[in-house]
């Protein structure tokens, strides 16, 4: 067995431990450390002509914001939306993205991987600098669940420390959805900046 099968083998049980009845605010992490969200791959990415994005920033800051916003839903796979934040002030930036062709089906038994695939662009990626990230789920315009970062968890347990750049940020869903968003908020020793690269769905098996 290759290094990428045994650490896919164990995130996939922290995955299933963590989405086992899809509860609210549950534990977000890292799935796939070269995470294959294309074409008919391990995720599917919600595109267009199906794809509906919307932005949002809320609080006041002069400098957060969301450049690209459209390049997550293209069908260029290398194309990206930075969103940026503010240490210290009271504010988010989220990105959303429904599919209006698909109900996404999961349950307790049938659970689905559903995040973002994202960039951190200066390499001093962890939990901690993520805390201030969450992934949500929505069927019909009303949430139903959401995933936040445990700062317990490290992400040197899965390998990837210093060494992976890209990873997709999400949780197990066990509800079903139609759209997914990323919300993006500073908080002390965040992170101020992160590439999105688009909204991906594990693929039915």
């Amino acid at each position: 067995m290759n290094i990428r099968k045994r650490l896919y083998s164990t995130v996939t049980v922290v995955f299933g431990l963590a989405g086992l009845f899809g509860a609210m605010s549950a534990q977000a992490a890292l799935f796939d450390p070269k995470p294959d969200c294309n074409f008919g791959g391990a995720f599917e990415p919600i595109v267009l002509p199906n794809a509906v994005l919307s932005t949002k920033i809320s609080g006041i800051c002069l400098l957060c914001g969301i450049d690209g916003a459209a390049n997550v839903i293209d069908r260029n796979r290398t194309s990206f939306a930075t969103l940026r934040t503010t240490v210290g002030v009271l504010s988010a930036v989220s990105l959303s993205v429904t599919d209006t062709s698909t109900r996404y089906v999961a349950g307790p038994l049938s659970p689905r991987r559903v995040g973002f695939a994202v960039r951190d662009i200066d390499k001093l990626l962890s939990l901690d600098l993520l805390r201030g990230a969450k992934v949500t789920t929505s069927l019909n315009g009303v949430d139903r669940q959401e995933f936040t970062v445990n700062g317990l968890l490290k992400l040197d347990l899965f390998g990837l420390l210093n060494k992976m750049d890209f990873f997709v940020l999400g949780g197990v869903a066990t509800q079903d959805f139609d759209a997914v968003r990323i919300s993006f908020g500073s908080v002390a020793r965040a992170l101020t900046e992160l590439r999105v690269y688009g909204a991906c769905v594990q693929s039915q098996s």
